[in-house]
């Protein structure tokens, strides 16, 4: 069996790096009331924001890491039919990467996490 990869032990990649922003918007149910009235007159805490007035939303922001990585080790997984993935192990952080989220240039990586960042949809 021949597995081609897209890199190789040694190779120099970016990455894409995840964070979160989080905001804060008014609850909806309660609107920022932290309660809710029953009706039969109970006063009950708001099962939607817990009591906070508020739900806390985040939103994953992509950003292309500074720094080159290097590939340290590989690894191919399969599972099912026709179910398979390649890890790459990197020495920053020891983090495990998968090829969709590695490039060979930073601007390739930066590319992605814009198109990344703009088609994101508050979740």
């Amino acid at each position: 069996m021949i597995i081609e990869t897209k890199f190789d032990v040694g190779d120099k990649v970016y990455i894409l790096n995840k964070t979160f922003k989080y905001d804060k918007t008014t609850c909806t149910v309660c609107s920022g009331n932290k309660t809710i009235e029953t009706t039969n007159g109970l006063t009950l805490e708001c099962p939607e924001c817990h009591g906070n007035g508020y739900k806390q939303i985040s939103k994953p922001i992509y950003a292309a890491w500074n720094e080159q990585a290097i590939i340290k080790h590989l690894t191919y997984q399969t599972w099912g039919y026709n179910n398979n993935q390649v890890q790459y192990d990197i020495d920053i952080t020891d983090l495990i990467k998968y090829e969709h989220e590695l490039f060979k240039t930073k601007q390739e990586a930066q590319l992605e996490c814009d198109k990344f960042n703009k088609e994101q949809v508050t979740c």
